[in-house]
């Protein structure tokens, strides 16, 4: 397990994520208490995963979307 700092993640986060990719657990501190973790996802998450189709929101993006609902219902 690695252990680094908050501040520090900030700049570390692609080798963070490669760590994780790499099988290790990456422990996140701030003030040097534990406030995150990045792991690998359990096996049976990824095969979850896998089955789950890209949501297409449009042109417009996300915002947009919501936006465009809520004036519809009301």
């Amino acid at each position: 397990m690695k252990t680094i700092s908050f501040t520090a993640a900030r700049g570390q986060f692609k080798n963070m994520v490669d760590a994780a990719a790499n099988g290790d657990v990456v422990r996140i501190t701030r003030n040097g208490k534990t406030v995150a973790e990045l792991r690998p996802p359990a096996e049976d998450e990824l095969e979850y995963w896998k089955g789950v189709k890209p949501l297409n929101i449009g042109k417009g993006g996300l915002s947009r979307l919501l936006l465009d609902e809520r004036r519809q219902s009301r």
